[in-house]
């Protein structure tokens, strides 16, 4: 027998951020989505965005997370992380699909939320049953537009003299302006211990909650330096990759385009089982987050920037 799907009892996430229709009317996304991320602070980012586009929308921090919530609950689209602990998204979306032909369901839109956008890495996000993907870090423009090609959209009313707060403006997830392509294209050396103009555009996301996030992702951290920090001593190149891919993502999240950087080459290095250089790195990293943490701590205490 088919597996019974709950009722939603869900609240709408917030209507003001709507998208702009073909003819100039406004639109609103709708759909209830479920996000599998294990870094706290993507997925506040992530859930903010949308909910500030009308959605509403369930958690998850691994695929075994994922494949539990699907069975008591229908959503419209997963956005689903790539690396994560315990079940990562490529085998959390070859499960679902194994699911919907085992009891004949319509098939449900699995998009990949990931740092690495080459080719290959696209390819085996299609091999895995993924339909679609967006790279990290995450921008508003491009998620709305992403789905926008997955999801229903219906008439919203805005009352005569109100706007919609503004959403962050910028390029192509692609372009030389996304924070991880900077941190690509640069060496950490010439990257700033905390691009402010990366925190303007999450202060413009995250509006009143953007203190906050700063806070999670500051409290977050020792527990990755933990992990890099034994995977380091013991020479263990697998257990390091993890630890580095979340710091990575986070880092770019919140403007620590230095901490980032680092977090890449080492994620690279532990990859490439280069524990020597790794080494190396790990110092430089601890350096840098220092100088990040140093700067964010104040942003933190001033309540904005």
């Amino acid at each position: 027998t088919k597996p019974k799907q709950l009722e939603r009892q869900h609240s709408t996430g917030s209507s003001k951020a709507v998208a702009q229709g073909p003819r100039g009317d406004k639109r609103q996304l709708v759909g209830h989505v479920l996000i599998v991320e294990d870094n706290p602070v993507n997925l506040a980012v992530v859930r903010k965005m949308l909910q500030r586009f009308g959605l509403t929308c369930d958690t998850a921090k691994d695929g075994l997370e994922c494949l539990e919530a699907i069975k008591t609950m229908q959503y419209d689209l997963v956005l689903m992380d790539i690396q994560m602990p315990n079940m990562d998204g490529r085998q959390a979306t070859r499960k679902i699909r194994e699911r919907e032909q085992q009891f004949g369901l319509t098939r449900m839109p699995v998009l990949a939320i990931t740092a690495n956008v080459m080719g290959d890495d696209r390819a085996k996000c299609i091999q895995a049953g993924m339909d679609d993907y967006i790279a990290k870090p995450v921008k508003p423009t491009d998620l709305n537009n992403l789905l926008q090609q997955w999801l229903p959209m219906q008439e919203t009313v805005i009352s005569q003299g109100r706007t919609a707060p503004r959403v962050a403006s910028v390029v192509s997830s692609m372009g030389a302006n996304n924070a991880l392509a900077n941190v690509e294209a640069n060496t950490s050396e010439e990257l700033l211990a905390l691009d402010k103009n990366v925190l303007g555009e999450l202060f413009d996301i995250m509006e009143d909650e953007a203190v906050r996030l700063l806070q999670d992702y500051i409290n977050n951290v020792p527990e990755i330096f933990k992990n890099i920090d034994l995977a380091i001593r013991e020479g263990a190149a697998n257990n390091l990759v993890l630890p580095a891919h979340s710091l990575k993502s986070s880092s770019a999240n919140v403007g620590a385009t230095r901490v980032s950087a680092l977090a890449k080459q080492l994620e690279f290095m532990a990859k490439e089982n280069k524990m020597d250089a790794a080494a190396v790195c790990w110092q430089s990293m601890k350096i840098a987050y220092a100088q990040a943490e140093r700067e964010l701590i104040a942003i933190i205490k001033k309540g904005g920037l």
